[in-house]
């Protein structure tokens, strides 16, 4: 996510009472009595401190599932949190195993996984399969909803070819809004878009 998109994105949930604790991490919970007492550290290490709060909401993620599917047992290549390594083709270093989507490297998002058992497929078929992972798009459903597809200019920053890039902001018609943040990231010597990151609605915050 942009870093301009992200700090629009952030104040905008503070104005709806979002309290942001970055760099923290959850050392325990108590939820012996009638609150949840909760002990934070910073996530670099230091001195703890406590806080109560009536709900706790848990949100941890999702892992790829392959454990107990016997992958070991086959030798397959396995890489963090149980990912399965895959080339280009979608194929494991082991002949006839293939793995797509949430079980590989990569942003778990369900189109992703269409368009990868699709090219994992037309691989196996012996015929062209491709993926552009530059154009699939992600979104964070929340209000305000912040949504992007391409790279960000961190990145582009770091690939050879000169880049041009058009900072907007979409003004609304509404008194307690500011600009929607917009970014556009063109190739020169293509003019192909790299990027688009667009958030909205942001309430003001100046």
């Amino acid at each position: 996510m942009e870093g301009e998109v992200r700090k629009y994105f952030q104040c905008s949930l503070e104005k709806k009472g979002l309290n942001f604790k970055l760099k923290t991490k959850v050392f325990s919970v108590d939820t012996s009595g009638d609150v949840a007492k909760l002990t934070l550290e910073p996530s670099a290490g230091g001195e703890h401190t406590t806080f109560e709060e009536d709900v706790v909401l848990v949100s941890a993620g999702h892992v790829p599932f392959t454990e107990g599917l016997g992958l070991d047992k086959l030798g397959v290549e396995m890489g963090k949190v149980g990912r399965i390594l895959v080339n280009e083709r979608f194929a494991s270093n082991v002949p006839g195993v293939y793995a797509i989507g949430d079980d590989i490297p990569g942003p778990m998002l369900a189109h992703k996984e269409e368009e990868d058992g699709v090219a994992c497929v037309e691989f196996i078929a012996a015929k062209h399969g491709h993926v552009d992972y530059d154009l699939v798009p992600g979104v964070v459903y929340t209000h305000s909803e912040v949504a992007s597809v391409g790279k960000i200019k961190e990145q582009v920053k770091s690939l050879s070819f000169k880049h041009w890039c058009k900072d907007e902001r979409y003004r609304p018609k509404v008194k307690d809004r500011d600009g929607y943040p917009c970014f556009i990231l063109v190739s020169k010597g293509t003019a192909q878009a790299v990027k688009y990151s667009i958030s909205f609605p942001v309430s003001r915050c100046n």
